[in-house]
């Protein structure tokens, strides 16, 4: 999350708009579900930063010359498997409703995130990667910008360089990717929770070397490593499958349990599709006996 950003989240409630059917499963299951990124409705959002990104991240550190340097770093960079959530700003939205909300049958379901994550950070010194997807090239320089600003510059060789920042260059090479779409989709004013689960060679040779070997001013990176793999390890173990929207797809899900008493309210509201039947008694029943403590309203958009 950077700076800027910060601020506007503390003001705001989050969206998730999908079928009564994922609602259900959420709240008999008590968990969130972190659906596979690889499934989006934009089959390019995670092609678009690699070049720039590893540009920046190599004038950053100083390296001369450049040439060939950034097919090298993307060659050596582990690429993911992402999982998040995606959320909007945009509540009772006709469009959201018709894309993500079951054809306007379904629910958003109201997240509160700052919320969330101040819980899990108080309680087990962790948040889950939140942040607003980037659509504009400008908009994407600048956050590529952001990531390496506080990195601190290298003049050594690449052979050298590799094994202290390859934690560095994952991580948030991996955000980058999570959080670039193409501008057509700027109207939907998404944000994503998100995992990253990088892979297990990445982790036992890269990560290894890092902190084995890693300078003193790089303890910041390490510590962010730490808090990494504290997620990983609560949701790596919990990859499970359901039928979606597109057919059969993983997902990973985070015990909402974690939450404690705090649970009760991480669903602020629950919104009825202008199309959906369901009885909003009955819907706040089966919210109750499952521990949450939730508003239920009806769309105000009517659809003849």
């Amino acid at each position: 999350m950077n700076k800027a950003d910060s601020l506007f989240y503390k003001k705001n409630i989050f969206y998730h708009y999908t079928s009564l059917s994922v609602l259900y499963g959420i709240v008999s299951n008590n968990e969130l579900w972190l659906s596979n990124l690889k499934n989006s409705n934009d089959p390019n959002e995670q092609y678009l930063s690699s070049d720039e990104y590893n540009t920046y991240v190599l004038q950053k550190l100083q390296i001369n010359p450049y040439h060939g340097r950034v097919d090298l770093l993307s060659t050596n960079t582990v690429v993911g498997n992402p999982y998040g959530l995606s959320l909007t700003t945009l509540k009772d939205d006709l469009g959201q409703w018709e894309r993500y909300g079951d054809h306007s049958r379904g629910v958003a379901i109201a997240l509160d995130i700052p919320a969330m994550n101040a819980y899990l950070k108080s309680t087990y010194n962790f948040t889950l990667d939140f942040g607003s997807i980037k659509y504009t090239e400008d908009e994407k320089k600048e956050y590529i910008k952001s990531l390496v600003a506080d990195m601190p510059a290298y003049d050594g060789d690449f052979k050298t360089l590799w094994p202290y920042y390859g934690l560095f260059f994952t991580i948030h090479y991996a955000q980058a990717r999570v959080l670039f779409k193409r501008e057509e989709f700027s109207l939907e004013k998404e944000f994503r929770l998100y995992v990253d689960l990088v892979e297990e060679k990445f982790q036992h040779e890269s990560i290894e070397l890092f902190l084995q070997n890693k300078p003193d001013e790089l303890a910041a990176y390490r510590k962010e490593y730490v808090e990494t793999t504290s997620l990983h390890r609560l949701t790596a173990e919990n990859k499970k499958y359901a039928m979606m929207r597109r057919g059969i797809n993983s997902y990973l899900s985070f015990d909402l349990a974690l939450l404690g008493a705090a649970k009760s309210s991480f669903i602020k509201e629950i919104i009825l599709g202008p199309k959906c039947t369901q009885n909003a008694c009955e819907l706040n029943d089966f919210l109750l006996a499952n521990g949450f403590n939730t508003t239920i309203h009806k769309s105000k958009i009517e659809i003849v």
